[in-house]
């Protein structure tokens, strides 16, 4: 929770039964697609990006 205030970001509640939205992409060019499993598929370079992205944040978490 420290990290999400430092960054000035938003927590919102989620909600995990049902269908869900997923977006992919800046909004000009996104492509939202709908889902019911717990984690949707994603294409190749979103898997890449997604992990670039975790790697990124355990890094700078271990740096404080």
């Amino acid at each position: 929770m420290q990290l999400i205030k430092e960054l000035n970001l938003l927590v919102y509640p989620q909600y995990t039964s049902g269908s869900k939205l997923l977006q992919l992409g800046s909004s000009s060019t996104s492509k939202v697609s709908r889902y019911t499993s717990e984690i949707p598929s994603l294409p190749l370079f979103a898997v890449m990006d997604l992990y670039l992205f975790i790697r990124k944040v355990c890094c700078y978490i271990l740096l404080l």
